[in-house]
């Protein structure tokens, strides 16, 4: 979607992330096309792609592409394979599918395996989960019967996905400008909420990216530019001299490490645009409207911009962390308020409440004449005008932010709430 807002002449996609990441949507390529973009797919995700999407106009190049298309193949694991990160430069942990098929049938049009062997080797290597498949790790097994084959294969490496890179590379390259892909299959493209909630998270984080990007402040040194300097390490003290506090910090810090290390693990750190959402968020939340808004706000806490885009990516690993285990969150919660002393309470007000809400659905004022239910924006106004905030723009993201599953759930709890405390017979805390 990103690359689409750029309006550029065509785009090409070969891979994507699948496991620890969203993968490319149909919906944003479609999206894509009815702008006009003309999207060729190849070689991996790119083949799965245009196989799925060349009916509305989804133009696919390459072997694996036709294999797909035809229904050669069918399962996206032909494709997949285990990398590792960043810093040791995306190296392939595992073979893909339709690279060890392909080198076999090169032994075997070679001569140096049977058709037999060939389709028995395939077998077993497809047995094996994706992350985990190697076609030089089955041979190993069996040394003394392939040694023909493992020299075959050394002296002839070849990768159909590969070749298949390039000639979408040369495809886009010698592509005449008035070339058109015509879909079998023509559509309108029609939005629906949940396009448009990704279609806003990527229009904040270019906003975010605009926003930052004028600013003329010179950043100050960051706090973890310098977090082995004495003076912290004695800041650190001063906070451990204060029990209760810095065992809160510590739990809190803790819970973020691991989250931050979870995301790490499984290839996504803070995620591709997340951590971008999630300052864009607390930029609106917190009022910080101008870039000499946010210099400030960091100026007055010895912060620099590299420590808000880290604070980004902990917010964002940790929010991912609570969705990815919601159920465990929500019980350990329970479990530190039973620790506290405040499940008790707790559970009470919440059984009070669920028969009140059971033995009547109005509310009557001093008077004993019914007081009308209040409609969703007034009882909106009525729960954040306690809280003495004012009432967020987005309800929705406010509502997930605090752990409903979305606005009516938190609709739903409020009205049971000014049911409980609106006549005075419950208690507001």
């Amino acid at each position: 979607m990103s690359a689409a807002l750029e309006a550029p002449p065509v785009i090409g996609l070969v891979d994507g992330r699948f496991d620890s990441l969203p993968s490319v949507w149909h919906k944003e390529i479609l999206w894509a096309m009815s702008a006009g973009i003309p999207v060729y797919g190849a070689a991996s995700m790119g083949a799965l792609r245009a196989a799925e999407l060349d009916r509305f106009g989804m133009c696919g190049v390459g072997r694996v592409y036709r294999a797909y298309r035809d229904g050669i193949l069918e399962d996206d694991d032909e494709v997949a394979v285990a990398h590792a990160g960043m810093d040791e430069g995306w190296r392939l942990l595992s073979d893909a599918m339709v690279d060890v098929r392909h080198s076999l049938d090169g032994a075997r049009r070679a001569g140096v395996i049977s058709q037999a062997e060939a389709g028995r080797l395939t077998a077993l290597v497809k047995r094996t989960f994706y992350a985990r498949r190697s076609l030089r790790g089955v041979l190993e097994l069996h040394r003394d019967d392939h040694r023909q084959l493992q020299a075959w294969l050394a002296a002839n490496p070849a990768s159909v996905k590969e070749q298949d890179v390039v000639e979408l590379l040369r495809r886009l390259r010698d592509r005449p400008t008035s070339e058109v892909t015509a879909p079998s299959l023509p559509f309108v493209f029609s939005r629906t909420v949940f396009f448009d909630a990704v279609y806003q998270d990527v229009m904040g984080v270019r906003a975010l990216a605009e926003f930052m990007g004028r600013s003329t402040v010179e950043a100050s040194p960051g706090v973890l530019d310098v977090a082995d300097s004495d003076p912290l390490g004695q800041v650190l003290d001063e906070v451990r001299l204060v029990p209760g506090e810095f065992h809160s910090l510590l739990q809190g810090a803790t819970a973020a490490a691991l989250a931050l290390h979870e995301a790490e693990r499984l290839g996504a750190p803070g995620g591709s645009w997340g951590h971008r959402s999630m300052i864009e968020r607390f930029r609106r939340a917190e009022a910080l409207f101008d870039p000499e808004d946010v210099n400030q706000w960091l100026s007055a806490r010895a912060m620099s911009h590299d420590d808000l885009d880290v604070l980004g990516r902990r917010w964002s690993a940790v929010d991912a962390a609570q969705r990815r285990h919601a159920s465990s969150v929500e019980r350990q919660i329970l479990l530190s308020l039973a620790a506290s002393g405040e499940l008790v309470r707790l559970r009470r007000r919440a059984d009070e409440k669920a028969v009140m809400v059971a033995s009547s659905r109005v509310s009557f004022d001093r008077n004993g004449s019914p007081r009308p239910l209040p409609d969703d924006e007034e009882i909106l106004q009525w729960y954040f005008g306690g809280l003495g905030v004012a009432r967020p723009p987005q309800v929705r993201a406010w509502a997930q932010e605090h752990g409903w599953r979305d606005e009516n759930d938190f609709l739903r709890a409020l009205r049971r709430e000014w049911l409980y405390t609106a006549d005075g017979s419950g208690q507001s805390d």
